[in-house]
């Protein structure tokens, strides 16, 4: 689960399958709550941002195959529905890949237990 934040939790997977992660900023789904959170008169991050770091989003991060995923994505076999943010390649750390190629590195931010 990614109750430590989606940056986080993804960046523990590719680290312990010793890939790199690469995300469509777009595919990311965000919460109305991140958007209300980003719309504050104080706020420091953007709803995007929200989505990638906090915790208790409560949702399930799994990597498959191309060809399973596209079965999935297709299938859409959960009620909850199923979304592809990206894909792993070889390397290391996280990417944010738009759509117009346009590549930025991605800290893996995120709830770390035991520290304020």
């Amino acid at each position: 689960d990614i109750s430590d934040g989606l940056a986080l939790d993804l960046s523990r997977l590719a680290d312990a399958s010793n890939l790199a992660a690469n995300i469509d900023p777009a595919a990311i789904p965000i919460a109305p709550s991140a958007y209300d959170l980003a719309d504050r008169p104080a706020a420091t991050r953007a709803a995007l941002q929200h989505a990638l770091e906090d915790g208790e989003d409560f949702e399930l991060l799994l990597s498959v195959s191309p060809s399973v995923g596209d079965t999935i994505i297709r299938d859409q076999p959960i009620a909850c529905g199923v979304t592809c943010i990206g894909y792993f390649s070889a390397g290391s750390g996280l990417t944010l890949r738009d759509n117009d190629g346009t590549a930025r590195e991605l800290e893996p931010r995120g709830y770390l237990h035991g520290e304020r």
